[in-house]
């Protein structure tokens, strides 16, 4: 199969795949899946949600290449995913972050030819945004996307990835007890429980934030490190009425559950993967998980993405010792 560009290449469907060795390892009574998103072009689910916001706007004309400019305030996978669409389609992007980016991103958004505007840290995103709203001001032919209010963004995943679990569990369509999938701007999450509250209300969407920032639970925004999840207010595009539970991890929960799924399963997700990961396997030990039916885990982006984070500092100082040591036996030798 010759596919034709970036954009067929996201409209691929992911796997959905069993984790046999992690549900053992945690004594779970129901079993466990996870819908790998990581695996699309850049290495998230937010591939999905730049192409289809993207398309939508240039069918509806209000975005033409070679003319208009889109602008968007991210510092994460998003901008990473919308880079790339925006590279194969021939749109000028400028994206709007702090300065306290993490470099990684700031490479990758630079090697897709992304025009970056810097803010200083201490702003944080409300500074980006700021700015994006000051270049608006001063530029014509600007588009701003708008993840966090476009209701694109939850579209995306009704028709994509809701549409591909259904699919792929086939004959066993029924078997879900529930679906756990974490929440930052929400249309991962809103598009999800949009679809299977139409086609089997039974099953339970259940909403993971950080224990550090339960604003979804009603409470406080605080400081948490995982990227993707709890962006310190209440996601515009969450449909309470469609959601069953919201579960709460803590950082060092969510590191250590991705920690542990890379070296039990060979598969490495992020933070926000672990964050997921560690709820499934709670919810997978609960009483009426004994009657057998799927927990659906959403990992959403890769682990590699963050390299440079406290997901990998134990890996990083254990690179760095193992380097010295070599260094150190080459000089003696």
């Amino acid at each position: 199969m010759i596919l034709d560009g970036l954009s067929e290449t996201i409209k691929l469907d992911t796997p959905l795949v069993r984790v046999t060795r992690y549900q053992e390892h945690h004594n779970c009574h129901a079993p466990i899946v996870v819908k790998m998103e990581q695996l699309n072009p850049c290495h998230s689910n937010k591939d999905r949600s730049a192409l289809f916001m993207i398309e939508k706007a240039m069918d509806e004309g209000k975005i033409l290449p070679g003319i208009t400019t889109v602008v968007e305030a991210t510092a994460g996978c998003f901008g990473i995913s919308l880079s790339s669409v925006c590279a194969s389609k021939g749109i000028r992007l400028v994206l709007f972050m702090p300065d306290s980016v993490n470099i990684d991103h700031l490479t990758l958004l630079l090697s897709y030819g992304a025009i970056v505007k810097l803010s200083r840290g201490v702003l944080g995103m409300q500074g980006a945004q700021d700015a994006l709203s000051e270049y608006m001001m001063n530029n014509k032919n600007c588009y701003h996307l708008d993840q966090f209010h476009n209701n694109s963004n939850s579209e995306s995943f009704f028709a994509t990835t809701a549409t591909e679990i259904w699919r792929a569990v086939g004959e066993e369509q029924g078997m879900i007890d529930a679906i756990v999938v974490g929440s930052g701007t929400a249309g991962t999450a809103s598009g999800i429980a949009a679809f299977f509250k139409r086609v089997d209300p039974n099953v339970d969407i259940i909403v993971v934030e950080p224990a550090e920032s339960p604003v979804i639970s009603g409470g406080c925004p605080g400081v948490h490190s995982i990227p993707g999840l709890g962006p310190s207010f209440f996601p515009p595009l969450l449909r309470v009425e469609n959601i069953d539970e919201v579960f709460q991890v803590s950082t060092r929960q969510a590191i250590l559950a991705a920690r542990d799924f890379a070296m039990i399963e060979g598969i490495f997700p992020s933070a926000s993967g672990g964050a997921v990961l560690h709820a499934c396997s709670n919810i997978a030990k609960r009483p009426r998980a004994r009657e057998g039916k799927l927990v659906v885990g959403i990992l959403c982006a890769d682990g590699e993405r963050f390299l440079n984070t406290s997901l990998c500092s134990h890996s990083m100082h254990a690179a760095k010792e193992l380097l010295a040591e070599s260094l150190k036996q080459s000089h003696l030798d």
